[in-house]
Parts: structure tokens; sequence; C-alpha cells
């Protein structure tokens, strides 16, 4: 009797462990910044986005490109959001037979105009980027160029290194 209770609340207490693992922290902040460490298959490595590849980035420079890339992701969620809101106003659109080939096409300028603001964005973060680095780092920033491993992986990737 008394293993079987020991064991039932080993049991439960995994469970509980698990769950609560599971659910994540009180403040709902769930993404890596400059307080908190990179968390397994954010895809996010010790550097800020496209910042793996400079050795020499000092603390200051590391924490202002964090800063940095915690303002974008702010921004570009709520782009990203209003992108995948008229992406499904299309879809329905299209479900529409009643529906004139004219708002159609509006609602197709709404969405390029919506993924123009995200890459302004990205340009943007990548602009404030660049005042941080110093020249020598700006060299090896440009050479390796931004996203996952720069251009050499690009042969890799399933379009098979063209844009």
């Amino acid at each position: 009797m008394k293993k079987v209770c020991i064991l039932t609340l080993v049991g439960f207490f995994l469970v509980f462990s698990v769950v609560a693992s599971a659910v994540g922290s009180e403040d709902g902040d769930t993404g890596p910044g400059p307080s908190r460490p990179p968390r397994a298959g954010s895809m996010k490595g010790p550097a800020p986005m496209g910042c793996a590849g400079i050795p020499s980035l000092s603390k200051e420079q590391m924490e202002k490109m964090w800063l940095l890339e915690d303002k974008f992701h702010s921004d570009a969620r709520a782009i990203r959001r209003e992108l995948v809101r008229k992406q499904m106003e299309m879809e329905a659109l299209y479900a529409d037979p009643k529906i004139t080939d004219a708002t159609i096409l509006a609602k197709q300028k709404e969405i390029d105009l919506a993924k123009q603001k995200l890459n302004d964005e990205i340009t943007q973060l990548r602009l404030a980027q660049r005042k941080i680095l110093t020249p020598e780092q700006l060299k090896t920033f440009g050479a390796r160029g931004f996203g996952f491993g720069g251009p050499e992986y690009c042969s890799r990737a399933p379009h098979g290194g063209r844009n």
C-alpha cells in the first residue's frame, strides 16, 4: 500500500512537471531577448538575427542588436497578422461566385501592400543593424549575408540557391 501511494505521488509529480513545462512562463513571453536565453527549436542561436557569423560583437553591440530584433518582431507581428487576415479574406472572395474580378484584384493589391510593409520593416532592421557595426564587422556582415548560414548554404535550400 505504501509503495502504491508513493508511486502515485511520483506519477502525479511527473505529469504536473510535463504540463507545467509545456505551458511556458506566466508572463506570456515566448521569445529570447537581451535577458532571455534562446530556446531549443527557436532557430535562434546566441546571436541576433543575421549576426551569428560576426565573431567580434561586443556585449553592448549584442544588447543593441537584441533590442532591435525584439522591436522588429513586435512591429512585424502586427503586419503578419494583417497579411494573414487579408489572405483569408482573399480565399473567401475566390470562393464566392458573386464577387467581381475587380474586387479580387483590389484585395490582391492590399495583400501586396502588406507584404511591402513587411519587407520595409526587414530593411529598416538591417539598416539599423549596420549602424551598430564597425566597418570591419560590416565587411564580415556583408560577405555573409542575412539569414541562416549565409550564401554558402543556399545550394542546400529548397530553392536551390535561387532567390
